[in-house]
């Protein structure tokens, strides 16, 4: 046990260092994706007028959440207000996919023209280029091949219903895991989730961007649902949805083995409480051994189950498809534009990388080379702290996390390079929304801004509170450790991190009192001093 207790205390540790940085470069920062196609980071600083209207206003909604607690609703009512929101949400996506009719560009074209290729069986796709250069596409192409071909369409608006429908159930997955995780002394507060998780705009506005960022995330979701239920009550057939449901999601998503790596740390976790457990029980050596090693065993099911038939069909698909895994971009390209100065964002995509490796002027070794000569510059503390600080501000204080701008029509395919079929009536008429869009991004910009300072500021109080967190509360933290430490090394944008984001929301929705008491002893403390200063 003390091993755990160790082993969770390094996790709140680094959960609270991270959380910090994220609150105090939010205050620090406004951060901007710039109004064209560049897709450039503006990072301004705030002013200490500015900085203290955000904090004014976090205190304020914080007392909001903290007097809803004494709203007494019925589970019927309260039944009926869930049902009728996540209706809403999901009616409200719908129409604004019909209202914007983004069609996919750059990316996300190459995702959708591959799934109609693969729906087709087209031929060009031996020795395709995008996939050659991304293998990790093909499972997420696949997917959308299916839905394609089981609607019989090439429609793109279906596959952008399917997120409408991905991210309903991701705040219903992120709802039940609130629940599970809130108790006695850490209840859960549904006005505070409710305005946590409804009002979280980059879902809803990101619903027309088709990749894999929000297909793969309610499955993820609930496999931690039942990741936790498996641990509660130790029925097998939790641990084996939860694995299924993992493996859908990392077959989605390959960024998903973050979730994968916290999933398998927290049964760890478990395996060293249950281990602790046992050895206390009147049992034979040889019992507490085979329960044991059964235990062991069911973690590494887990791990093979969510990581195997992902890996398995990427190898099948690029020998069926002729494709050349020397070309596939290799890990050194993505860990060098992480320590790039490019002119996007400090770590953010540079074209030449693409188009160096696709050309063959941009090798491994190269890479490799100018990697460590980046490495090489961050000896200089100066430059260390100036990069990392622009580089987790590009990702974590762009509180909109790219929704508004890939929304905006220049991203089109219709009016861009990859068609540039729009008619003068259809660009007039995305003009039009567009003026509407960049009208609520201002507003969009600061409310998030707050969103965001208020789940994270909610989560430090909760860590810093708590001395027994339990080890789903752990989880929920660990897997946004690992997205925060990863796009630390890789490439970065401010849309990879909403996973991370989101995953924190059960916590922040819990433990509001105790967030509330702590504000008040805050402002009791400095009322008191300026008490004092004025008698003196």
């Amino acid at each position: 046990m003390k091993i755990n207790k160790f082993l969770k205390g390094i996790i709140e540790l680094i959960g609270i260092v991270a959380v910090v940085a994220i609150i105090m470069i939010n205050l620090a920062y406004n951060v901007t994706l710039n109004n064209r196609m560049s897709e450039d980071i503006v990072i301004n600083s705030n002013d200490v007028i500015l900085i203290l209207g955000y904090i004014i206003s976090v205190i304020a909604i914080y007392y909001v959440f903290y007097k809803s607690k004494n709203v007494k609703l019925s589970k019927k009512t309260k039944n009926i207000i869930l049902i009728s929101l996540f209706v809403l949400y999901f009616i409200m996506q719908v129409l604004w996919i019909n209202v914007r009719s983004a069609n996919p560009n750059y990316d996300q074209y190459y995702m959708y023209d591959t799934a109609v290729k693969m729906k087709d069986g087209n031929a060009d796709l031996m020795g395709d280029s995008y996939l050659q250069m991304y293998p990790q596409q093909i499972s997420t192409a696949s997917f959308y091949a299916v839905i394609l071909k089981l609607f019989n369409t090439n429609n793109v608006k279906v596959l952008q219903y399917f997120n409408a429908i991905a991210n309903t159930f991701t705040i219903l997955g992120l709802y039940l895991i609130a629940k599970k995780i809130s108790n006695k002394e850490n209840s859960l507060n549904i006005f505070a989730f409710i305005i946590y998780a409804f009002t979280f705009t980059a879902l809803p506005l990101l619903s027309t961007f088709i990749y894999g960022d929000f297909i793969s995330l309610p499955f993820a979701i609930f496999a931690i649902y039942y990741i936790m239920k498996y641990s509660g009550e130790n029925k097998i057939k939790y641990l084996v949805a939860s694995a299924l449901l993992m493996s859908m999601s990392y077959f989605l998503r390959m960024n998903m083995l973050i979730f994968i790596v916290a999933i398998t740390i927290y049964l760890i976790l478990g395996l060293i409480q249950f281990i602790a457990n046992i050895s206390k029980e009147k049992i034979t050596a040889k019992r507490k051994i085979l329960q044991s090693t059964l235990k062991i065993g069911f973690i590494i099911i887990f791990v093979l189950v969510s990581i195997m038939p992902t890996n398995l069909y990427k190898a099948f698909m690029q020998n069926e498809l002729g494709l050349d895994k020397e070309k596939a971009f290799p890990t050194i390209g993505f860990l060098d534009i992480g320590i790039n100065r490019a002119t996007r964002g400090y770590g953010w995509y540079a074209d030449i990388f693409g188009s160096g490796w696709k050309e063959g002027t941009l090798t491994k070794e190269i890479y490799k080379l100018d990697f460590q000569n980046k490495l090489a510059e961050f000896k200089d503390p100066k430059n260390f702290i100036e990069f990392y600080k622009k580089k987790i501000a590009s990702m974590w204080a762009e509180c909109t996390f790219g929704s508004v701008w890939y929304n905006l029509s220049f991203n089109f395919g219709d009016m861009s390079v990859n068609e540039g079929t729009a008619t003068e009536e259809q660009i007039l008429e995305y003009e039009n929304v567009d003026k509407e869009v960049l009208k609520f991004y201002n507003f969009n910009k600061t409310y998030e801004k707050i969103l965001v300072l208020l789940i994270f500021s909610a989560v430090l109080i909760f860590i810093l509170r708590n001395n027994n967190i339990t080890n789903e509360q752990v989880l929920l933290i660990l897997i946004f450790i690992g997205g925060f430490l990863f796009h630390i090394l890789w490439e970065a944008k401010s849309r990879y991190i909403i996973p991370y984001v989101i995953i924190l929301i059960p916590i922040a929705s819990i433990g509001i009192k105790e967030t509330c008491e702590s504000i008040k002893n805050i402002v009791k403390k400095v009322t008191s001093k300026n008490n004092k200063k004025q008698e003196d």
